[in-house]
């Protein structure tokens, strides 16, 4: 394991603990969170791939699992069904993602592919890669990071260390869902539990009053996690939405910085229709 590594290893955690000494402790280290990785990205040579992402992930999602089911079950607020639910998400989340992951090599266009398609008619429509030298189909770009080139990538998610091409975005777009629908129930769950609840509509559970959370380090760290939750769900809204939007103008964020929105569409009802059975196959 490398510095990297570690680094998020440690302070993720000791960054939770700073921050559930008090409202200002929290409010200083959720806003110095995007201005530091900020700057790590910005510091970072564009080509390097980096395990501290990936690393950071790992360490947000069994913490935030086990404040969960060691801190906040314990209070017997929860029914069994509720916990069920929501590991049920996050399941389906760790299915989608290993998917993601599994299937990211069909995306790659390798030497051998290129030599199958050397007396193909539609050989003219390729291009050769002026990094690794293999004849690009189209809509095909050569990552930086990986070393590959990916048919249609959409880009390189440095969170799970993958990146998203035609074969894989589905299961993407996937884990993304279930990680939203995981952290608003499992962050509604916390704070219903540590704060004061009050039923809305006669519905829904929603938290009322969380002003003495600080009191006792334990409800701190569980009242930390659900924000830092909610947080995580903000930014998967905007990647949930960015891809929704590129998807329904049949354009990976790739073509849409080139300026070629729309370029590929078949129309709204096309584009999803080709997105659902899966884009054609490269040659």
């Amino acid at each position: 394991m490398d510095f990297e590594a570690i680094s998020a290893f440690c302070f993720m955690p000791l960054l939770m603990v700073i921050a559930a000494q008090g409202w200002a402790w929290m409010a200083c280290v959720f806003i110095c969170f995007p201005i530091f990785f900020a700057l790590y990205q910005y510091k970072l040579p564009s080509k390097m791939r980096t395990r501290f992402f990936v690393s950071w992930s790992i360490v947000s999602f069994f913490f935030l699992l086990a404040v969960f089911e060691l801190e906040v079950v314990p209070y017997l607020e929860i029914l069994f069904i509720e916990n069920f639910i929501l590991m049920v998400f996050v399941a389906v989340m760790c299915l989608c993602i290993y998917f993601a992951k599994h299937r990211v090599q069909e995306s790659y266009i390798l030497a051998h592919s290129t030599e199958k398609a050397s007396n193909k008619a539609d050989q003219s429509t390729r291009t050769r890669c002026e990094l690794c030298s293999v004849m690009q189909p189209p809509r095909t770009y050569h990552c930086d990071i990986c070393g590959y080139c990916v048919y249609q990538q959409d880009h390189h998610n440095v969170w799970l260390d993958i990146c998203i091409g035609a074969p894989n975005k589905k299961y993407f777009l996937g884990a993304i869902i279930m990680l939203l629908c995981a952290c608003f129930f499992s962050s509604n769950l916390t704070l219903t539990t540590i704060c004061h609840p009050t039923l809305m509509g006669n519905l829904l559970l929603m938290p009322d009053d969380c002003s003495d959370v600080f009191g006792d380090i334990h409800i701190a760290i569980c009242f930390v996690s659900a924000i830092y939750t909610l947080i995580i769900a903000t930014l998967a809204i905007y990647l949930l939405c960015q891809q929704i939007w590129l998807i329904t103008h049949n354009t990976t964020y790739h073509e849409w910085k080139q300026g070629l929105l729309g370029l590929h569409s078949n129309g709204i009802l096309g584009n999803w229709v080709d997105f659902c059975r899966g884009f054609p196959k490269r040659n």
